[in-house]
């Protein structure tokens, strides 16, 4: 890893560390700030892998004509990798804090409707709009998932699809599957289609390198 002590990571201190992991107001002010080089920093530098392996979880789960929510998008960086995927007549949306980071995932042009909302509330989306929900990368900022999960279920009608930390990263979360598993049975969402654990990418906060893995879940909302 390209001395990524004198890169972002080390740049954002241990308060707004704090603050990403709260999903505070200031949560936006810091994405904006990083997003022209987010792309980059993650998977140059932190060797990023969670778009990739999500995809290629998905890829045999996926359909032609699915119309799928982004929750958390970004940059867009899962976008691009679902849509490597080649899939037919694929439509994505997003949904993301920054209004920066939109603006890069919007030149990407994958995308037909990207929106700045804040995911934490009643998403801006009528109940069963989209088939699939796809939430990468997201889960870290939260100590409790389950009410994020409940309004995911909300939006989509057949499948939802995110990674969890199961290694913590630096005073962000991390969650055990056992912990998954309950609060997807405390909002009433359905079984795990298929799942896998791999290496997301790697922590260089304060010149420690440090291998964070995640576990991938495919989850059939009404599945018993």
């Amino acid at each position: 890893m390209k001395n990524i002590g004198r890169r972002r990571l080390n740049l954002l201190n241990k308060s707004e560390l704090k603050k990403l992991s709260k999903m505070s107001k200031e949560t936006k002010s810091i994405y904006d700030s990083w997003a022209d080089e987010y792309d980059k920093d993650l998977m140059t530098i932190m060797d990023y892998k969670t778009p990739t392996k999500m995809a290629n979880l998905m890829k045999v789960s996926l359909l032609p004509n699915d119309k799928i929510i982004d929750i958390g998008c970004g940059t867009g960086l899962m976008g691009e990798a679902i849509n490597h995927l080649n899939i037919e007549n694929i439509k994505y949306a997003g949904i993301d804090l920054s209004a920066k980071s939109l603006k890069v995932a919007h030149k990407k042009k994958i995308y037909y409707k990207l929106t700045q909302g804040d995911i934490t509330t009643t998403l801006p989306y009528r109940t069963n709009s989209f088939t699939v929900a796809v939430c990468c990368g997201v889960f870290e900022y939260f100590k409790d998932i389950a009410p994020i999960l409940k309004e995911i279920k909300r939006v989509a009608s057949d499948l939802i699809i995110f990674n969890f930390p199961t290694t913590k990263p630096p005073y962000l979360n991390s969650h055990s599957r056992k912990e998954v598993l309950a609060s997807m049975k405390k909002i009433g969402v359905g079984r795990v289609e298929d799942e896998t654990r791999f290496l997301a990418w790697k922590s260089g906060y304060r010149n420690t390198v440090k291998d964070i893995y995640s576990t991938g879940m495919i989850v059939d909302i009404e599945g018993k």
